[in-house]
């Protein structure tokens, strides 16, 4: 069974170390691992952006199609990564921070490429590789091919 709140490598590693005998060794390494910032996600970006362009998770969840909860869950653990504060309460509304402001500029240009390097490798024939099957009833054949 997986240790709660660990990631099934983490918990894979633990495992591993505890087997070879070496307990303080893995305790060390499993500190090391939650301590440190994992990495930023592509999604955290866009919903990052969708926030500060709709100025409120709930109506950036609604535009993303997700619940307001999931998409502050993902501004805490993107802020958590960062180590930095992205937002602050202004009685009901967000205001970004100006490291939030910084993130945004940074967040468009890597949304940009991202979608660039999406476009040039969607739907080239020469590397499309999945098969093609067409299968139909003949009295459909006949009728379509006329």
């Amino acid at each position: 069974m997986q240790r709660p709140g660990l990631s099934y490598r983490q918990d894979c590693t633990v495992n591993t170390l505890l087997l070879a005998g070496r307990f303080k060794l893995a305790l060390r390494r499993l500190q090391a691992s939650l301590c440190d910032a994992e990495y930023v996600e592509f999604h955290q970006l866009e919903l990052f952006l969708a926030v500060i362009d709709c100025a409120s998770v709930t109506r950036a969840a609604e535009k993303v199609n997700l619940s307001p909860g999931a998409v502050s869950l993902q501004l805490h653990s993107l802020a958590a990564e960062l180590r930095t504060d992205l937002f602050v309460r202004s009685g009901k509304h967000i205001v970004p921070t100006p490291a939030a402001l910084r993130l945004a500029e940074h967040a468009r240009a890597v949304t940009i490429q991202m979608r660039q390097i999406e476009l040039e490798f969607a739907g080239d024939p020469q590397n499309d590789r999945l098969p093609f099957q067409f299968a139909t009833g003949a009295t459909a054949l006949i009728h379509q091919l006329g």
